[in-house]
């Protein structure tokens, strides 16, 4: 019985290191006539009930990355809560052109695109898409 235990032990560690089948062959000249597309699958283990960036969310569904993916904005968050500017050329800082605070307690931010940046068809990002 250990005999054959150990036949079978060690044809099934003979398959395992046998190569694996001839993969297919890719027609270069095929595939560079054609225009190159990457799709991104995203699981997770809920529906979400929106993609919208601030909506009203169900208590135990955290859908922010999810989001990120579908709504970029001018600035995100990275893993230690910290703002970068992200659609913006930089963040807001106070005392200068782009953050002021006026005598009678109004404030007043300025945001500057990033140069170049565009939507996914190639229309160039502008203050009115805010």
């Amino acid at each position: 019985m250990l005999r054959f235990i150990a036949a079978l032990l060690l044809m099934a560690i003979g398959a395992a290191c046998a190569p694996a089948s001839p993969s297919r062959t890719i027609d270069t000249a095929a595939a560079s006539a054609q225009p190159s597309s990457r799709t991104l699958v995203i699981a997770i283990h809920d529906e979400p009930g929106t993609l919208g960036l601030h909506p009203f969310t169900q208590p135990v569904q955290s859908t922010y990355l999810i989001k990120r993916f579908i709504n970029a904005q001018l600035t995100y968050l990275d893993n230690e809560a910290a703002p970068h500017a992200y659609l913006a050329e930089g963040l807001p800082q106070l005392n200068t052109d782009s953050w002021h605070i006026f005598a009678d307690g109004r404030m007043e931010t300025t945001w500057r695109l990033k140069p170049g940046a565009v939507w996914h068809d190639g229309t160039p990002l502008s203050a009115r898409d805010f």
